[in-house]
C-alpha cells in the first residue's frame, strides 16, 4: 500500500494508516509505539500478534473503505502466489471473494480488475478475458467473486477466502450461509497451507448470531494465535455494536 509501483496510488495519505496497521498486525510485523497503541485500542486490548494470522475478522461500518481493502488483499494474495507445486496437474488455486449479493461481489470485482488494469506490473498476468465473476492468471490461481453459496467452493484448492460483509448473508436455501461457506472452504485451505492460505472476513456488525458474532465473541481481546478479530473506529467516536444496522 505503500509502493508506488503498486498499490500507492490507490491508497494515498493518513486515512489509510489504520488500515495498514490492521495488516500488520496480521502479519506479525514490526510496529511503531503510535501502531502498537491504536492496535490494542481496536483489538481488545491484545498484544499484537507475533506471527501471521491464519484468519483475520474486521467489524467496521460503513465508509471504512472495506471493500477497497478486500479487493487489495485479493488482489495481492493472486498476484504472489508462487507454489504450483502444491497443485495437481491441470488444478488452479482460488482466491474466492465472497460478497452478501451479486451487486455487492460486483463492486469488489471492479475494483481488482483496476489493479490489475492499471498496475503495470500485474497487467500482463492476466490471462484471456475477465469474465463477470472473475478471470485467470498466469500464476495458476483464478480470482472469482460470488455471492454466498458454499457450492462454488468445493473440491477447490484455496488460496484466500474473503467474506464481504459476512454479517448480511443469506440463502433461501441455507438457515446458516455463513457457517455452511466456512465449512466449505477449510479443506481448500489446507491443501495451500504451507502457501500462506487464510480467511478474511470484513463486515458491518449485524444481529447478535451468526459467525461473524461468534468469532468477535470468542477472540476479540484474546491472545489467539491464529484467529485476529478487530472492532474498527467510527468517525463519531462511537463503538459499533451488534444488534444494531450498519448499512455499508
Amino acid at each position: 500500500m505503500a509502493d508506488p509501483k503498486l498499490f500507492e496510488p490507490f491508497f494515498p495519505g493518513e486515512s489509510w494508516s489504520g488500515w495498514k496497521t490492521v495488516l500488520k498486525a496480521a502479519d506479525g510485523l514490526p510496529m511503531s509505539a503510535e501502531e502498537i497503541e491504536f492496535f490494542k485500542s481496536i483489538a481488545g486490548g491484545r498484544e499484537p500478534p507475533a506471527s501471521r494470522m491464519r484468519e483475520l475478522w474486521i467489524v467496521a461500518g460503513r465508509r471504512a473503505g472495506k471493500d477497497s481493502v478486500a479487493s487489495m488483499l485479493a488482489t495481492f494474495a493472486a498476484a504472489t502466489f508462487n507454489a504450483p507445486h502444491l497443485l495437481r496437474p491441470g488444478e488452479r488455486g482460488l482466491v474466492a471473494c465472497m460478497a452478501v449479493d451479486r451487486k455487492q461481489a460486483g463492486i469488489v470485482l471492479g475494483y481488482i480488475r483496476a489493479f490489475f488494469e492499471d498496475i503495470p506490473l500485474l497487467a500482463g498476468m492476466v490471462q484471456g478475458d475477465m469474465r463477470a465473476e472473475g478471470f485467470s492468471l498466469s500464476n495458476g490461481i483464478d480470482i472469482e467473486v460470488m455471492s454466498n453459496s458454499f457450492r462454488a467452493v468445493r473440491g477447490r484448492p484455496i488460496l484466500l477466502g474473503i467474506f464481504d460483509e459476512l454479517a448480511y448473508w443469506r440463502d433461501e436455501n441455507s438457515a446458516k450461509p455463513d457457517e455452511e461457506f466456512y465449512r466449505a472452504i477449510e479443506p481448500g485451505l489446507i491443501t495451500l497451507a504451507s502457501a500462506g492460505s487464510r480467511i478474511i472476513a470484513i463486515s458491518s456488525p449485524y444481529r447478535k448470531s451468526g459467525l461473524l458474532y461468534k468469532n468477535f465473541k470468542d477472540s476479540f481481546g484474546k491472545e489467539d494465535d491464529q484467529i485476529l478479530v478487530v472492532r474498527a473506529p467510527v468517525p463519531s467516536g462511537k463503538r459499533l455494536e451488534f444488534g444494531m444496522t450498519y448499512p455499508g
